[in-house]
């Protein structure tokens, strides 16, 4: 929910001028886009910290530790691809960037879950 939460609010900063002249209360717009991009970047490294949590309850193995740090870095690489002026690699952040995420982290799961290590 925290990563889903914290690439929603990057992606609403691409309609900051439509929700700010039609009355929408977008996060951007309630806070401004750059404590908008704050707020997704907290929420982002929440969903890290539980991402962690969930493979210590579960005991994984060090791929999903793995899988978690690529994912650590790929939700950084997002955010600093996400320029509030400049909103051109937006789609880039959100699309390829989070497909990589998804990818990662079922192979990760996986290899955590099954492979005998």
């Amino acid at each position: 929910a925290f990563w889903i939460g914290g690439f929603d609010i990057l992606y609403s900063l691409q309609d900051f001028e439509f929700d700010l002249k039609n009355g929408v209360y977008s996060i951007p717009v309630k806070f401004g886009p750059n404590i908008a991009r704050i707020l997704a970047a907290l929420f982002h490294l929440i969903a890290f910290v539980f991402l962690l949590l969930t493979m210590y309850v579960y005991k994984l193995n060090y791929f999903t530790y793995i899988g978690a740090f690529i994912v650590f870095g790929l939700l950084v690489i997002e955010h600093l691809l996400v320029d509030p002026k400049d909103l051109k690699k937006i789609n880039i952040a959100f699309f390829n960037i989070n497909s990589y995420i998804s990818i990662v982290l079922i192979v990760a799961f996986l290899l955590g879950r099954f492979a005998n290590v």
